[in-house]
């Protein structure tokens, strides 16, 4: 019996990766959001300000 482990919790399954548009739109929301964060973190002239802002 071959044992296969589970995908991370984050990552899109499998079977809803590609549907009948190309890549799933959850993925390409995920991407987008991350470069959002980062594009937000990387403008900022001070770093700390930005993690203060986040978690206040």
């Amino acid at each position: 019996m071959l044992l296969l482990r589970r995908a991370p919790r984050y990552a899109p399954a499998p079977d809803l990766l590609f549907d009948n548009r190309g890549v799933h739109s959850s993925y390409f929301h995920f991407i987008a959001n991350e470069l959002v964060i980062y594009q937000a973190f990387t403008q900022q002239k001070d770093h700390f300000d930005f993690i203060d802002a986040l978690l206040n």
